[in-house]
Parts: structure tokens; sequence; C-alpha cells
């Protein structure tokens, strides 16, 4: 059985390793959006260098959050499940 998780990320330095680190089993992918869905850009921060020490990481700029996690869906198209967690 294959198992591929994904994670939506604007900014979340925070939570992102520890979230990577509990997720025992399967493919990891982590989508970090370049900017907000809605609004002005925060500062940038390390989410990008985090996830991509523990996890498969794709950056760039969607549109809303729909188009960023079916970009995540799509990647795992062949896998059994596909879990969407949340930082």
């Amino acid at each position: 059985m294959r198992v591929g998780t994904v994670a939506v990320a604007y900014n979340e330095e925070r939570f992102i390793g520890p979230h990577l680190n509990h997720i025992p089993l399967g493919d990891k992918l982590v989508l970090v959006s370049s900017k907000p869905w809605h609004g002005e850009p925060d500062p940038p921060d390390a989410t990008e260098a985090i996830a991509r020490e523990r996890a498969v990481t794709i950056v760039h700029d969607w549109a809303d959050e729909a188009e960023q996690r079916n970009t995540g869906q799509a990647h795992y198209c062949d896998f059994d499940w596909v879990l969407h967690l949340d930082p």
C-alpha cells in the first residue's frame, strides 16, 4: 500500500518541522505558497528551507487553496491513499 501526505504551507516556520517529524509513514510532500492567497505578503520565513530538509517540496504562487491542494493530489495520483494534513 502506498501512502502520500500533502501539507499546504505559507509561513509555517514554527509548525512545519514538528509536523513532518510526526508523520511516521509514507511519502511526504509540502506545497509552499510563495505568497498568501489573499492580502499582502508577510516577510519571508524558513518554511521552505525546513520543509526541503524533510520532504519533497514544491514552491509556487498558487491562486487559492484548492489549486494548491489539487497539485498535491495530482502528485500522488497513483497512490492508494493521499492524506491532506495541515501543519
